[in-house]
């Protein structure tokens, strides 16, 4: 299994969310699985840093730890394992465990979606995303097949563990956590982390706004809250976001990060009044802050602060570029999963050609469709009616 790329944000939790979602009697399976393959030379990298990580909190050499039988170091490994695993034990964790317990289910979801393995349930070579016809179908037998769980904390792996890769999953994630619709659908483990859209990638972005420094930033957030190995406290993390403001206050997009770091990172407040916000500042910081609560699934502070900063939400989402075309990319779908599809279609109509090309606008179509079948004319008719619009503009900007 690959790593995280950082121009990539998924928001699925993380590792020790996913461990959570795990079901209670496979925790013990899990654990079991990850301290035999320690023992061999394979993996002697990961199990040097496990034991003297651990070796640090229970005050013991590592070599008693090597020493003692499974179920000893395993309750051992339980009582810390937060601060004893790394993000590539946690990898190799899911990894064995679902190639040994779930091998069956792996196998059949990568055949449906056309995609190589060695047999044993792990993909090989290059993913190609597949038709969406085939993803559903895929989905929709091995739903038959398996436990629709199984199969839902599967995909929760592969966002975690390659969101970039496995990006397309997402909706298919999102329709097995909630199928019904439903506002309050979380996976277990989810209250560390409640967050279950998908980030437009940074670097999909405005190439003239976003840099690798934004996805730097954010990246750097996002380890903050999910307390990554190496990850900055949120003190150092405050100092770095000062620090990249003051080197240049003219760099507006620069504010993103002080508004998703103030809704990210616990303990912060939100401060639409810093003295030295002009409309554009204040835009980019909203965009961030609207960013950063559409993740956490923050229905009611976003109602209230499309209510308080209304003015800067609408002149923001009316001028092509800029902080409105950042918020079209990665908010439009996400809003009209929560209901507000009057703030969508705000950002469809002002940021046309701007909003995630034809895509987003083939997936918002998809969206209306669905109201309209669940009998929500009035949302449908705005969607539609802000989809008709932007065609309009974009017909227009043709030579």
């Amino acid at each position: 299994m690959g790593s995280n790329d950082p121009a990539v944000l998924v928001s699925v939790g993380s590792w020790w969310d996913l461990w959570a979602d795990l079901e209670d009697s496979h925790k013990p399976l899990a654990l079991d699985d990850l301290l035999n393959a320690l023992k061999s030379r394979d993996w002697d990298d990961i199990a040097r840093s496990i034991w003297g990580r651990l070796a640090k909190v229970v005050h013991f050499r590592e070599q008693t730890l090597r020493a003692m039988d499974t179920e000893k170091l395993r309750a051992r490994l339980l009582q810390h394992l937060k601060t004893a695993m790394t993000n590539s034990a946690w990898s190799l964790l899911f990894y064995l465990y679902w190639r040994k317990h779930h091998g069956d289910l792996m196998r059949c979801f990568l055949d449906g979606l056309g995609i190589e393995h060695d047999g044993h349930g792990t993909y090989v070579g290059e993913i190609v995303p597949p038709a969406q016809a085939k993803l559903e179908a895929a989905v929709a037998d091995v739903s038959k097949r398996f436990s629709q769980d199984d199969l839902r904390r599967y995909m929760r792996v592969l966002l975690v563990e390659e969101p970039k890769t496995w990006g397309f999953l997402i909706t298919a994630y999102q329709d097995l956590l909630d199928p019904e619709g439903g506002d309050d659908a979380q996976p277990a483990g989810a209250a560390a982390a409640p967050t279950v859209f998908l980030d437009a990638p940074a670097n999909e972005l405005p190439s003239d706004e976003f840099t690798t420094l934004d996805r730097v930033l954010i990246r750097s957030i996002v380890d903050t809250v999910s307390d990554s190995e190496g990850a900055l406290d949120a003190d150092e993390l405050d100092d770095l976001i000062a620090t990249v403001i003051g080197l240049n206050s003219s760099r507006y997009r620069s504010y993103f990060h002080l508004g998703y770091m103030d809704t990210m990172v616990s303990g912060r407040t939100l401060n639409f009044e810093h003295p030295e916000f002009n409309d554009l500042r204040r835009e980019w910081y909203l965009c961030g802050a609207l960013t950063g609560l559409l993740r956490r699934r923050e229905a009611e502070t976003i109602k209230t602060i499309f209510t308080s900063r209304s003015d800067d939400f609408r002149r923001a989402s009316g001028r092509p570029g800029g902080p409105g075309a950042a918020m079209a990319r990665t908010l439009t779908l996400g809003l009209i999963e929560m209901g507000r599809v009057t703030e969508a279609a705000l950002l469809i109509r002002g940021q046309a050609s701007e909003a995630g090309g034809l895509t987003t606008l083939s997936t918002v179509l998809r969206k209306a469709s669905d109201l309209l079948r669940d009998s929500d004319l009035t949302s449908a008719g705005t969607l539609l009616n802000a989809l008709d619009q932007a065609q309009y503009r974009l017909d227009a900007e043709e030579p």
